[in-house]
């Protein structure tokens, strides 16, 4: 049947019942009654807070890397102190004197880094190993230091002191 045919078949309440319909359907949707639903799901009332520009920034800063002072260095051997002594510092420490220092020229096959508690304290926290390669680590440490990936450091950090 044609729509035509059908549409005339209609009686008057029903094609009245059908334009309105229509013509209501597009009113709200000009009146912004079909925009998607708000960002928010908080009930009214409640207020919802968004960080501030501070806030995200500050999610974005990097940890302050561990502060130290090179007390003694040699063509094999350095021995550091710490601002703040502990054991997690300790470790970060020779990571960042290794990253500082040995990983980016150094033609030593390896090399050891001692953190100490304070200068006049010879008591170590940590110990450090670095080796170049599979190689050094069989002459230097007679195959003792085994790793995956080179150059590597092996830590030691007895902390006897429990700095």
């Amino acid at each position: 049947m044609d729509i035509k045919k059908k549409w005339n078949s209609l009686s008057v309440p029903a094609k009245l019942g059908c334009a309105g319909g229509g013509a209501l359907f597009v009113i709200i949707g000009l009146a912004g009654g079909f925009d998607d639903p708000p960002e928010s799901t908080t009930p009214a009332g409640v207020s919802e807070t968004k960080p501030t520009p501070q806030e995200k920034l500050e999610d974005k800063v990097e940890e302050k890397p561990v502060q130290y002072t090179i007390i003694r260095e040699t063509n094999n051997r350095a021995e550091l102190v710490l601002e703040d002594p502990n054991e997690d510092n300790a470790r970060k420490a020779i990571k960042r004197y290794v990253d500082d220092v040995l990983n980016s020229d150094s033609d030593q096959p390896e090399y050891s880094i001692m953190i100490l508690g304070d200068d006049a304290d010879k008591t170590y926290i940590c110990k450090g190993r670095w080796v170049r390669d599979e190689k050094s680590a069989a002459i230097y440490t007679g195959g003792t230091v085994k790793a995956d990936k080179w150059p590597h450091v092996e830590y030691n950090c007895p902390n006897p002191k429990g700095y």
